[in-house]
């Protein structure tokens, strides 16, 4: 059912309290919603409200400074308030870490391996958004487009739980229908088109970096075609 011209949308919302391992409220903790604008910021007492959703699976991500960010899905129902208790972990405290970067800004830890050279020559160049296995690793994943949640740019549609011919990444840049080209270890998979489930069948577990570009203006030479109009480019884990 669709509403009628000028009717506004059936909403629900989110609220609840943050709190700490000793269940302590959490002043100044963020809640965002993937892919929109809504914002929330924690008071005194942990609380927060994040009004005006739409109905569906949604993508909630709790942060706040020296504490592990949190990635959750809740299911809005129109004229409902989703009320709960979310709890954050502190981070540990660590030494600050000496990270060596050599020839094409590649860190130490793929010195024995040329397979991923391209990927942080690219980088240098600033174009696009990179992932690392880190990045991949913080959204906790269950299907591969899951990984593109929080980045800028694309919107993720999830289903239920994230399964498989639910959910699909929409490249706003884009003409309809959307031209997204693939490409795994560097080569090109299918045609260019939709980005749903022949992507999201493949494995997060198995992906150690991603680039993504999101219109004709960023992608790259080696990845420029007649037909494309965006590209995701997974790199696979080596052993």
């Amino acid at each position: 059912w669709a509403p009628a011209v000028g009717q506004t949308p059936a909403t629900g919302s989110i609220s609840g309290k943050v709190v700490d391992s000793l269940k302590r409220p959490l002043q100044g903790a963020e809640l965002t919603i993937a892919s929109s604008r809504h914002r929330a910021v924690t008071d005194s007492l942990g609380r927060f409200a994040l009004p005006g959703l739409l109905p569906g699976i949604t993508v909630v991500q709790a942060k706040l400074f020296g504490y592990r960010s949190l990635f959750f899905q809740i299911e809005v129902e129109a004229g409902q308030d989703k009320a709960g208790l979310i709890g954050l972990e502190r981070e540990p405290t660590q030494l600050p870490e000496i990270t060596v970067i050599g020839k094409n800004g590649k860190p130490a830890k793929y010195s024995k391996t040329m397979k991923f050279d391209e990927y942080f020559r690219r980088k240098l160049e600033m174009k696009g958004v990179f992932l690392s296995r880190e990045d991949i690793e913080r959204t906790h994943p269950q299907y591969f487009l899951e990984v593109l949640t929080f980045v800028p740019g694309v919107r993720v549609s999830v289903g239920a739980a994230g399964a498989l011919g639910q959910t699909s990444a929409i490249f706003p840049r884009c003409n309809t229908p959307p031209k997204v080209a693939v490409y795994i270890d560097g080569k090109r998979v299918g045609s260019p088109g939709k980005l749903d489930d022949e992507v999201n069948s493949i494995d997060p577990n198995d992906v150690e970096l991603v680039e993504i570009y999101r219109g004709v203006s960023e992608i790259p030479p080696e990845f420029q075609d007649n037909d494309s109009c965006a590209v995701v480019a997974v790199w696979l884990r080596y052993h």
